[in-house]
C-alpha cells in the first residue's frame, strides 16, 4: 500500500517538545474518529489507515533513544485500529500459459471478477484489415470454453467485465450467453481517436455476471474516460503495446466490481496493467499471458511497480 505524506511527519526527527507530538496524537485519534464516522466506511477506509500511520509514527518517535525531551509519554496513548480495516497483504500471479488450460486450475467460486481484454475482431487484425482466420466458427469454441470456465471460478456474486469493440460483440455474445448472463454492454467513450470514416472513439465491455446473481448498479452505462489518445498518455506513459488500456478505466472496475482484497482474474494479460492496479487498489491478481515477449514486458512492469510501493515507510 502507498501511503500519502502525511504533514506532521517532517516534525518526527526535529527538535519537537512533548506538547506538539501530544497534539498530533490527538490529531490523529480525530481523524480515526471522523473516518469511522463515515456513512459509507469504505469512504473513510484510506483516512484511518492514513491516521494510524501518523499515530504510530508519532509513537515510534517518542520511544525511540532519540527523543532526548524529560517530558514524560504517555503510558496507554495507542489507538485502537478497527480490525476490518487493518492493512492486509495481496498477491499478483501471472503464469505463461495458455489461459484456457490454466483456468482449469483455478478453484471454483473463487475470482471475484473477471477483467479481461481478448484480441479483438477475431477473423480480422486490430487496423481492421483481413486477418488468418476464414470463418469467426473457428474461434467460436475457444470462447464457449472459456465462458464455462468463467461461470466456473467466478463467486456467486461476481463480476465480470470483458473488453471488445463492435466487430467481436456478437462472436462473444453468442459464446457467453448459454453460461453466462451478459447484464449489459457499457460504452467506454474515450474522448478522442483516430479513423478516416467517423473516428473510433469508444470500445465495448461487456459486464456478465452468472446466472443466477442479478446485481442492482447504479449509474450508466456510457464511462467518459480518456483514452491514450485523449490525455492518459500524461499520466500512464507511452503504450508499450497496441491494445493497452489506461490505468484509470481498469481502476473504475476494479471499484465497481471487486471489494476490497477480492481477487481479479485477467485471462489476457497482456502488459499487466490490471496487476499494476490490483496493486494499487488492495486486490489479489492472477493473470495469464501466452505470448513471450508480453509476459516477459508485464513482469517487468510488475516488479517496477512493487519496489515503487516501498518508496514511503514508517
Amino acid at each position: 500500500m502507498v501511503i500519502p505524506p502525511i504533514k506532521f511527519l517532517p516534525h518526527l526527527y526535529a527538535d519537537s517538545s512533548m506538547t506538539f507530538l501530544l497534539e498530533s496524537l490527538a490529531y490523529a485519534k480525530r481523524e480515526i474518529d471522523t473516518a469511522l464516522a463515515y456513512p459509507n466506511l469504505e469512504q473513510g477506509r484510506q483516512e484511518i489507515i492514513t491516521a494510524q500511520q501518523l499515530h504510530e509514527a508519532i509513537l515510534t518517535h517518542i520511544a525511540s533513544p532519540k527523543f532526548a525531551h524529560s517530558e514524560p509519554a504517555p503510558a496507554k496513548a495507542r489507538v485502537q485500529f478497527p480490525v476490518e480495516y487493518a492493512p492486509r497483504p495481496t498477491f499478483q500471479k501471472l503464469y505463461k500459459a495458455e489461459c484456457l488450460e490454466k483456468i482449469k486450475t483455478i478453484e471454483s467460486a473463487s475470482i471475484d471478477c473477471i477483467i479481461t481484454d481478448p484480441p479483438y475482431s477475431q477473423g480480422q487484425t486490430s487496423n481492421g484489415q483481413r486477418g488468418s482466420y476464414k470463418d469467426l466458427s473457428m474461434v467460436l469454441p475457444f470462447f464457449e470454453g472459456l465462458a464455462k470456465e468463467y461461470d466456473r471460478v467466478l463467486t456467486p456474486q461476481g463480476e465480470g467485465y470483458c473488453f471488445i469493440d463492435w466487430r467481436g460483440f456478437a462472436l462473444l455474445y453468442e459464446a457467453f450467453s448459454p453460461y453466462l448472463s451478459i447484464r449489459n454492454l457499457i460504452v467506454w467513450d474515450k474522448l478522442s481517436g483516430a479513423g478516416n470514416h467517423y473516428s473510433f472513439t469508444h470500445e465495448f465491455i461487456i459486464f456478465f455476471t452468472k446466472k443466477s446473481y442479478s446485481p442492482n448498479k447504479g449509474g450508466t452505462n456510457v464511462w467518459r474516460q480518456a483514452g491514450f489518445a485523449s490525455g492518459a498518455l500524461v499520466t500512464n506513459g507511452a503504450k508499450k503495446h497496441n491494445a493497452q488500456k489506461p490505468l484509470e478505466i481498469i481502476e473504475t472496475i476494479i471499484q465497481k466490481g471487486c471489494p476490497r482484497y477480492g481477487t481479479v482474474l485477467d485471462t489476457f494479460a497482456g502488459t499487466g496493467t490490471t496487476a499494476i492496479v490490483c496493486s494499487r487498489q488492495e486486490r489479489n491478481f492472477i493473470g495469464f499471458e501466452h505470448d513471450k515477449a508480453m509476459y516477459e514486458l508485464a513482469v517487468k512492469r510488475i516488479e517496477e511497480e512493487a519496489e515503487k510501493k516501498n518508496y514511503f515507510c514508517i
